[in-house]
Formats: structure tokens, C-alpha cells, sequence
């Protein structure tokens, strides 16, 4: 019998990201996700929480903070 070997973080090698209750979205490394999806299906990692600003003024903020943060 061959047990599986976990990698360095504890997902074993060979998951196929097929736990219900997981993110499992891929990540950078291409294996997925083992963090515990919300809601929405996915982590707040991958899924992530914000939507963003909703209002004319947020996103005038956002804006200028934009401009602020790439200026030379």
C-alpha cells in the first residue's frame, strides 16, 4: 500500500483539488488551494472580499490614490 507523502505545507502530492469544503483554486505553484472557501466558493485569498468602490466619490478616491502611488 502507498501512502501519500505530504509536501512542505501538508497537501500530499497527488490531491486533485476535489475537497468540497476547500478553495481549491490553483495557485502560483499550480497546485490548488487547500485554504477553507467561503461563501462564495473560494478562499479570501482567491476569492477575495472587497467588490471595490460602489460610490462616485469611493471611486474618485480610488482614483486619486491611483494617481498618488504611480506618480514619478
Amino acid at each position: 500500500m502507498s501512502e501519500r507523502q505530504p509536501t512542505r505545507r501538508g497537501t500530499p502530492s497527488d490531491y486533485a483539488g476535489d475537497d468540497p469544503d476547500l478553495c481549491n483554486a490553483r495557485t502560483r505553484s499550480g497546485q490548488p488551494c487547500r485554504a477553507l472557501k467561503l461563501a462564495h466558493g473560494r478562499c479570501k485569498w482567491h476569492g477575495g472580499l472587497s467588490t471595490g468602490p460602489r460610490t462616485q466619490e469611493g471611486r474618485a478616491k480610488a482614483l486619486r490614490n491611483l494617481a498618488l502611488r504611480w506618480k514619478p
